[in-house]
């Protein structure tokens, strides 16, 4: 299972990255607090192109049928516990999440120079 985070999400819809996920597709999950960050996001952002990318990261989740885990409390808190409990890797572009992660031995997927995923540990 790979959990994805808010960021990560808003950063391939706004660069349309997101056919860099197509491998992996059946492995995708989101907790139910990115969503709702996503969906405040559609509405609330300050920019016209984050307003965008969230509306698309969230139609993309629909489209594609990712997996939804229920968790309660903020994206990051959840992504923690989701990810222990699942031994899940994580993508996510957040780098105090990311050491967080890491620091308990979870894999943490990061995108590079806007062409490739690489995973850490």
């Amino acid at each position: 299972m790979i959990i994805l985070d808010t960021n990560f999400l808003i950063y391939l819809a706004k660069y349309r990255l997101i056919h860099l996920l197509d491998d992996v597709r059946s492995q995708l999950a989101v907790p139910d607090a990115v969503i709702e960050e996503l969906e405040m996001l559609s509405i609330k952002a300050g920019k016209i192109k984050d307003r965008e990318a969230a509306k698309l990261a969230l139609s993309i989740i629909e489209k594609w049928n990712i997996k939804l885990l229920e968790c309660g409390g903020n994206a990051d808190s959840a992504i923690l516990l989701l990810a222990e409990k699942n031994r899940a890797k994580v993508a996510t572009m957040d780098k105090i999440l990311s050491e967080s992660l890491r620091k308990r031995g979870i894999f943490v997927i990061k995108l590079r120079q806007k062409k490739r995923l690489i995973m850490c540990q």
